[in-house]
């Protein structure tokens, strides 16, 4: 993706962020963070939720191989990290989140 640097996030828009290859626009701060609010896209939303979002973005949709491959290469399915916590979720008071 494309960094923002000093920029403060905020400014770009989630069409925008997407398009310089981030899942939102907080993840523009740095690897780090692009890193950590994709895997929170992994948790918090349906495979088909995450895959019908990043086909439309060629570099996110990279960026997703790439987590994706990461995950599996330690032996973690992060896809079956949503239904694991979405089951949890429920029995929760509080609801769950929401795919962005």
């Amino acid at each position: 993706g494309l960094y923002a640097g000093a920029t403060k996030t905020s400014n770009f828009s989630l069409e925008e962020a997407r398009n310089r290859g981030f899942w939102r626009s907080y993840g523009m701060t740095n690897e780090a963070e692009d890193f950590a609010t994709l895997t929170e896209a992994f948790v918090s939303c349906s495979r088909e939720e995450m895959l019908e979002i990043v086909s439309r973005y060629t570099r996110l949709e990279n960026k997703y191989k790439l987590v994706y491959g990461y995950y599996k290469n330690l032996g973690i399915d992060p896809h079956e990290l949503y239904h694991y916590l979405k089951r949890r979720w429920e029995k929760l008071p509080t609801r769950e989140p929401k795919c962005l």
